[in-house]
């Protein structure tokens, strides 16, 4: 029976931002008589709080868990323990674009998801990817190609961004 889940160490999140992403849940009376809990929920609920906090810029986001099988020297009742290490939290201090026609920029530039002073994040720039790619391919472009390149900022927690596309040829 799960009778204890604590969160530790988030400054960044709520506890209620973080409680609402787990699928491990304590017993209740009314919904979970005994709770949620195996290993592999716990650890698909720290996969998804890693995935939260990086989302927002927290790339050496450490989170652990601890499981304490007889919570309180009681048999059967068990405790969870999670503690998140944010670590420092990057931004993009610049992103430029390159291969870019110089009429299609304004274009481009609207339908970027990242920008300057926003949290660093690889699923941001996986959505700027597609809004690209798809923006070339409507325009008769089957062969276009996006790659990005990432160097430190001139700040120690900046991230620089380079998006280097290539049209190809067009349809």
């Amino acid at each position: 029976k799960l009778v204890h889940l604590e969160v530790a160490g988030n400054r960044y999140f709520d506890r209620k931002a973080i409680v609402e992403r787990l699928s491990v849940t304590p017993a209740s009376r009314l919904r979970y008589r005994y709770g949620r809990y195996s290993s592999e929920l716990l650890e698909r609920d720290l996969n998804a709080i890693r995935g939260l906090y990086r989302a927002n810029g927290f790339i050496d986001v450490e989170v652990s868990a601890k499981t304490d099988a007889n919570h309180q020297n009681k048999e059967r009742d068990v405790g969870v323990f999670i503690r998140i290490e944010e670590g420092p939290q990057y931004l993009v201090s610049s992103i430029e674009l390159s291969g870019v026609n110089l009429k299609d920029l304004d274009a481009v530039q609207e339908i970027l998801e990242v920008s300057e002073g926003q949290p660093f994040s690889e699923l941001s720039i996986a959505a700027d990817r597609d809004s690209i790619l798809n923006f070339y391919f409507g325009r008769g472009f089957p062969d276009a190609s996006f790659e990005y390149r990432k160097t430190a900022g001139p700040g120690s927690h900046e991230v620089q961004l380079k998006y280097i596309i290539n049209e190809g040829r067009r349809n």
